[in-house]
């Protein structure tokens, strides 16, 4: 089976997975011109020290998401790894649902125009 590319089915993300997601990094990022640009690792700590509010990590989608507008790519994703994180600063994530999609919910506003992907923000079994 030949693709040619750039496939349509597919979609590219580039992702910093440590501390270092600076402005200039990620503005070279950009220059790959991905579908989606953003951060994994790193996420955990962010949300640990700033919940309940995740204002930090507000702060980086917003940031993101400015960065990528204005660089005019064709970048239409943020993308947050979140490896559990988010339920992993609970007792019991079932419990805590509510504060949980709270703070997916304040993610969303920060997004503007561009998709928010969240990979595995509560995992069964942490």
């Amino acid at each position: 089976m030949g693709h040619s590319w750039p496939r349509k089915d597919l979609s590219l993300i580039v992702e910093v997975d440590n501390h270092m997601a600076t402005a200039d990094l990620i503005q070279r990022m950009l220059t790959l011109q991905p579908d989606g640009v953003g951060i994994a690792d790193a996420v955990c700590r962010l949300v640990r020290v700033h919940w309940p509010n995740a204002q930090y990590l507000q702060r980086f989608v917003r940031e993101l998401s400015g960065l990528i507008e204005e660089s005019r790519v064709p970048s239409k994703i943020v993308y947050l790894g979140l490896n559990g994180a988010l339920g992993m600063l609970t007792a019991d994530p079932l419990a805590e649902a509510g504060q949980i999609l709270g703070t997916i919910s304040g993610l969303g506003k920060c997004r503007r125009e561009l998709a928010l992907w969240l990979e595995d923000p509560v995992c069964s079994g942490r």
